[in-house]
C-alpha cells in the first residue's frame, strides 16, 4: 500500500470515529441536518417560539387559503396546522374577476406572540395598499381579524418589553404602532434607523426582528444582482436601543 493510500485510510477511519462520537455523544443519538430541512416552497419565513414549541409563517401570494402556520418541536420536522386566512376579497381579481392577482396577494407574513395570544402581520402587494393584523390563541384555530394598517413593505410587527408596538419595514424605516393595533400612532416613533452603506447596492428588504439580551437584532436580504455569486445574502443590523445607531454583520 503505498504512502497516498495508507493517508487516505487513516482520515477516513477518523472521519468514521469522529461521526460514532458525535452520534452516541453523552449516550444519546445526535443526528444532523442540513439546508434545506423543508422540500417545498416555503417562502418569506416568519418563526415565534413558545416554550418549546416553534411556529411559522409564509408567504402563499394569490393562492387561499393563505399564510399558512406550521408548528415544530426542533425546527427540522415542521406540520402544517391551519391558515391565517380563507381568502382575500379588497377585488374582484382575487376571483379571476376583472384581472388576476399572480405575484400579488398575500407576501411575508410576521408572527409573534404577546401576553398569551398570536399575531400575523401581512400587506398584500397590491391596492387598496393597506395589511392586515390577525390574531388567535390557539395558532391552529380561528384567527381573527384586528385592523387594516397602513402598508408597510415586509414589516416585521415587534412589542417592545415597555409594551410599545413597532413595524420595522422596507429598507431600515421604524413606524410606531397604537397600543391596540388599530392604526399607526400619530405622535410616535416615525423614522430611519439606518443609511445604507457602500456595500448595500441592490435590493435590501426582508426585515424581522429579534430582540435578545437587551439588544435588538434587525436580519433582513441583501441582493445585488451586479456581483456575479453573491446575489442574495443575510445581513445583520444590532443596536442598543430600538431608535439607536445599528452595526452591520
Amino acid at each position: 500500500m503505498d504512502h497516498l493510500k495508507k493517508v487516505v485510510l487513516v482520515f477516513s477511519l477518523m472521519a468514521v470515529a469522529c461521526a460514532q462520537l458525535v452520534a452516541q455523544q453523552d449516550g444519546k443519538r445526535q443526528e444532523v441536518f442540513r439546508n434545506p430541512v423543508i422540500y417545498a416552497d416555503v417562502p418569506d419565513m416568519s418563526v415565534t417560539r413558545v416554550g418549546s414549541d416553534y411556529y411559522m409563517v409564509s408567504t402563499t401570494m394569490h393562492l387561499m387559503p393563505g399564510a399558512p402556520v406550521m408548528h415544530s418541536k426542533d425546527l427540522v420536522h415542521w406540520e402544517t396546522i391551519g391558515y391565517v386566512f380563507d381568502k382575500l376579497t379588497d377585488h374582484s381579481r382575487y376571483d379571476l374577476i376583472d384581472g388576476t392577482v399572480y405575484g400579488k396577494g398575500q407576501w411575508a407574513s410576521s408572527i409573534r406572540y404577546h401576553n398569551g395570544r398570536f399575531y400575523v402581520w401581512f400587506s398584500p402587494n397590491d391596492d387598496p395598499r393597506k395589511g392586515f393584523i390577525y390574531t388567535a390563541t390557539d395558532p391552529a384555530g380561528k384567527w381573527e381579524l384586528v385592523s387594516r394598517p397602513p402598508h408597510f413593505h415586509d414589516g416585521s410587527l415587534f412589542f417592545d418589553d415597555d409594551g410599545r408596538v413597532y413595524m420595522f419595514y422596507g429598507t431600515g424605516e421604524l413606524r410606531e404602532l397604537k397600543s391596540d393595533l388599530s392604526d399607526v400612532k400619530p405622535d410616535g416613533v416615525n423614522m430611519k434607523i439606518f443609511e445604507r452603506d457602500a456595500d448595500e447596492q441592490g435590493l435590501l428588504e426582508g426585515s424581522q426582528v429579534v430582540k435578545h439580551d437587551g439588544k435588538y437584532y434587525l436580519l433582513m436580504i441583501s441582493m445585488d444582482w451586479s456581483i456575479p455569486g453573491r446575489l442574495r445574502r443575510e445581513v445583520c443590523y444590532r443596536a442598543d436601543h430600538i431608535t439607536g445607531l445599528t452595526r452591520k454583520r
